[in-house]
């Protein structure tokens, strides 16, 4: 209980209140709806990447895509609309010239949302970064052409959806303690300080209550 009463504190304190209110700033500055829910990116790349059956990464436009579309296959709203549109449009304009794949990839992912921001790479697991992903690649690139010592790309990829997975299950315990202590913190009585005290107030237990 005094734990509750010191996070109940903490929630209602001045520090609190402001993250608060930077919380829910950042929250109505996205521009497009999320239709994923609590799964990961991580969690649904290896979805996708079981479905093809050739364990090839799904490309962020195509991550993109089905993170913005409901149950019914529609886009959440009408900015994603029109971003899968331009996105759909770049890939036929490239596969039209180029005779290549019609699917979003890449390229066309950051023609339309721009440059990565430094320390996060859009459509990845959090603790992959635009550096770290170009430094994958190129690790690749040279595995491919080369057969001396070290593990292959697929035992490396194992490793890392093994550590996406466990960051996925922590992280999702920690949403589900977080979202429990909040829902206990909004229907507490203001005055829980009172309650405290009526309780300490109590007859202590085996004493005789008077009449």
């Amino acid at each position: 209980m005094e734990r509750l009463q010191v996070r109940f504190e903490s929630h209602n304190s001045d520090e609190g209140k402001k993250w608060s209110v930077i919380a829910r700033g950042n929250w109505s500055q996205q521009k497009y709806a999320h239709s994923g829910g609590t799964k990961s990116n991580a969690r649904l790349r290896h979805e996708m990447m079981q479905e093809t059956g050739d364990g090839a990464q799904p490309s962020k436009g195509v991550v993109w895509i089905k993170t913005h579309r409901r149950k019914d296959g529609a886009l959440v709203d009408a900015e994603s609309r029109r971003a899968m549109e331009q996105l759909e449009n770049l890939a036929s304009q490239r596969a039209t010239t180029s005779g290549g794949s019609s699917v979003p990839n890449d390229d066309d992912f950051g023609q339309i949302f721009g440059e990565e921001r430094h320390g996060y790479a859009r459509t990845y697991v959090l603790s992959v970064t635009p550096s770290t992903l170009s430094m994958s690649c190129r690790n690749r690139a040279s595995e491919s052409t080369s057969t001396r010592g070290g593990c292959g790309h697929e035992d490396r990829d194992e490793r890392l959806r093994w550590i996406e997975d466990n960051l996925e299950r922590v992280t999702r315990a920690c949403s589900d303690v977080q979202y429990r202590v909040g829902r206990v913190i909004s229907v507490l009585p203001q005055n829980l300080q009172d309650i405290l005290n009526d309780d300490r107030d109590l007859p202590s237990r085996g004493a005789k209550v008077p009449d």
